[in-house]
């Protein structure tokens, strides 16, 4: 298996904090970037401030 792309990283990052956070309504990012940095960390198989990192450079091009 490859790496994942950022894309994939991003778009799996995005659907556990809609889902999380009732799509922002619940958002406490003390509590919620940390997790989901973990998650797509424990999916992808990445370091998870390298989730935090695709995700926050994705997240200013958009």
């Amino acid at each position: 298996m490859g790496h994942p792309s950022k894309v994939d990283i991003f778009t799996f990052m995005v659907n556990k904090y809609n889902g999380l956070t009732n799509y922002g309504t619940n958002y406490i990012p003390v509590i919620h970037d940390p997790e989901i940095a973990r998650l797509a960390s424990d999916k992808f198989g990445i370091v998870a401030t390298d989730a935090d990192r695709t995700f926050i450079k994705k997240e200013m091009k958009n």
